[in-house]
C-alpha cells in the first residue's frame, strides 16, 4: 500500500528504480531543509544511498544525481565549505513560482459562484478574501453595489473610497480625490484617471492611477484617500498598466537620478537578497547581482539588518553613503540611553 506522502507525489515506488529512489528522497531532504544540507549532513540522513567507506566515492556520486536533477529543471544552489564535505546543496524555489497563479477563466468561474451565493453566504471575511484575490483583476470583483457591514480596521476599511474605486476603475470613470501626505489636514485634491489597485503586504493597498495634473502615472496609498468624487467624462488617454506602474519597491521611489548598484554576496545567503529585492528589477550572475534604483538609500535598512549578505558594495560613493547611515543610527541610539 503507498503512504500518504508517495500518494501526495503521485509516485509508485515499483515503477523506478534504486538510482530514482536515491535521487528522489535526495530531493525531498533538499526540500524539507530550505537553507540547505552539507555533504556531510546528506550522508547523516541518507545513510542507505550514500555509505560508501570510500567517501570520495559517495561524492562522485551525489555530483552525478545533482547533475542529472539540474537537467531534470530543479535548481539546485551549491556552496563550498572548508572541506567537500562541508560543502552546501540547497534547493532554489523561483520567487514567481511561490504565487498561486488564477487563469482569467478561473477568476471569471469564482467570481460568478460568489455572486450566486453572495446573499446567503456573505460574510466580512468572505468580502476581505476576494480583495486579495481580485486585487489585480479588479474588473472582476464580484461585490460591485456591496458595502462593508461592519468596520473592522482602521488601515484598511472598505468603506465609500473603495467602493468608489471598484467602481470608478471597472466603468474607466475620471475620479476626483482628496488625499493628504502625512496629516489630514495637510490635504490636497487630484483629478485622476483610476487604472489598478496593488497590495504590497497584509496592509499596504495603492491605487495606480493617471494624475492629470501631474501628467503622469502614480501610486496613492488607499488609507491616505479621504474622499473619491466620481467624474463626468473619459479617461484622457487609453492608458496601459507596465511591470514599472506596479513596482511598489522603496528603491523604485523617485529620490534622485537613476543609479547602477553592483553586490557581491555569500553564494550561500544571496537568495535572502533576492527576496528583498522583489518585485525590483534585477540582474545575478553566480553570487554578484546588479539592479537599478532612484532610492538607494532604500537598501541601508537591508544591509544593516543582514549584515552577512554582502561582501562588497559598488559603487565606492554607496559605501560612503552607507557609512553615514549607520553613524547617524549610532548617534541616535546613544542620545535614548
Amino acid at each position: 500500500m503507498l503512504s500518504e506522502e508517495e500518494i501526495k507525489l503521485g509516485i509508485n515506488p515499483k515503477h523506478i528504480n534504486e538510482t530514482e529512489a536515491r535521487q528522489l528522497a535526495l530531493v525531498l531532504n533538499l526540500v524539507r531543509y530550505p537553507t540547505g544540507l552539507s555533504f556531510r549532513q546528506l550522508r547523516i540522513k541518507m545513510p542507505e544511498y550514500y555509505n560508501n567507506p570510500i567517501v570520495e566515492s559517495d561524492q562522485k556520486k551525489l555530483q552525478r544525481d545533482i547533475d542529472q536533477l539540474i537537467s531534470l529543471g530543479f535548481i539546485i544552489k551549491f556552496s563550498k565549505g572548508e572541506s567537500f564535505l562541508d560543502n552546501v546543496y540547497k534547493v532554489e524555489i523561483p520567487i514567481e513560482e511561490k504565487k498561486i497563479k488564477f487563469t482569467y477563466e478561473e477568476l471569471v468561474a469564482f467570481s460568478t459562484s460568489i455572486l450566486e451565493q453572495k446573499d446567503i453566504s456573505f460574510s466580512d471575511e468572505l468580502y476581505t478574501a476576494c480583495q486579495k484575490i481580485f486585487h489585480q483583476d479588479i474588473q472582476l470583483f464580484p461585490f460591485k453595489n456591496t458595502t462593508f457591514k461592519k468596520q473592522k480596521t482602521e488601515s484598511f476599511s472598505v468603506d465609500k473610497v473603495l467602493s468608489n474605486l471598484f467602481q470608478a476603475i471597472r466603468n474607466k470613470i475620471p475620479i476626483k480625490i482628496t488625499y493628504f501626505k502625512n496629516t489630514p489636514e495637510d490635504k490636497s485634491e487630484r483629478e485622476i484617471d483610476p487604472l489598478h489597485i496593488t497590495k504590497r503586504n497584509d496592509c499596504d493597498f495603492y491605487l495606480v492611477g493617471y494624475d492629470r495634473n501631474e501628467r503622469q502615472k502614480k501610486r496613492y496609498v488607499i488609507q491616505k484617500i479621504l474622499k473619491v468624487q466620481l467624474l463626468n467624462g473619459d479617461f484622457i488617454l487609453n492608458h496601459k498598466i507596465t511591470p514599472e506602474d506596479l513596482n511598489y519597491h522603496a528603491l523604485n521611489f523617485k529620490v534622485h537620478q537613476q543609479t547602477e548598484i553592483n553586490l557581491e554576496t555569500n553564494p550561500s545567503l544571496t537568495w535572502k537578497l533576492e527576496n528583498y529585492l522583489y518585485p525590483h528589477p534585477f540582474q545575478k550572475e553566480k553570487n554578484k547581482v546588479s539592479f537599478i534604483t532612484t532610492n538607494q538609500s532604500a537598501l541601508f535598512n537591508f544591509l544593516w539588518k543582514e549584515p552577512s549578505v554582502v561582501i562588497d558594495i559598488h559603487p565606492s560613493t554607496l559605501k560612503e553613503e552607507y557609512k553615514k547611515f549607520l553613524t547617524n543610527l549610532l548617534e541616535q541610539y546613544k542620545s535614548t540611553i
